[in-house]
């Protein structure tokens, strides 16, 4: 019996090593799913150079990325932790970790809250398209997020 025990265990560390392996080179598959997300923003594809990534069904872009394709500004206040995105008389204003926003002094209740990861402030792509008045499409099979203006003939882009 001692020499089955004897056996068993280099094949049970044999097993585990393996298990860790497939565990190990299951993560980056992971990290490379969310790092394909594609902005398409009236028919130019937008490359932010911080990764979009999904959570809870919405896809949040650093702010800039939201705003300056579209046209618009943004604007970071670390003390009060707003972000303020301008384009023309529309201002909106979010708050990291609130799901409550302010477009043109009105209140709006998000679906998703800004956050900051990474030291970068991340919002919700498709609230801010469309309080700036963009259709925004997502196309799961691409992963791709496409938003249009209403501008998009213009020539400032």
């Amino acid at each position: 019996m001692t020499k089955s025990l004897q056996l068993s265990r280099p094949l049970f560390w044999l097993c585990a090593l393996f298990l860790f392996a497939a565990l190990l080179c299951s993560i980056p598959q992971q990290a490379t799913a969310a790092s394909s997300i594609k902005l398409v923003v009236n028919g130019r594809t937008i490359t932010p150079d911080v990764a979009p990534y999904i959570e809870n069904n919405r896809t949040f872009v650093p702010i800039r990325f939201a705003a300056e394709p579209i046209g618009a500004t943004a604007d970071w206040d670390a003390g009060s932790k707003t972000a303020t995105i301008t384009k023309g008389d529309n201002v909106i204003k979010i708050v990291i970790g609130s799901k409550t926003a302010t477009i043109n002094g009105t209140k709006t209740t998000l679906d998703a809250a800004a956050a900051v990861r990474n030291g970068r402030t991340f919002v919700p792509i498709r609230f801010v398209s469309e309080a700036l008045d963009a259709t925004v499409d997502w196309d799961s099979a691409n992963q791709t997020v496409r938003i249009t203006t209403s501008d998009s003939g213009s020539s400032s882009q």
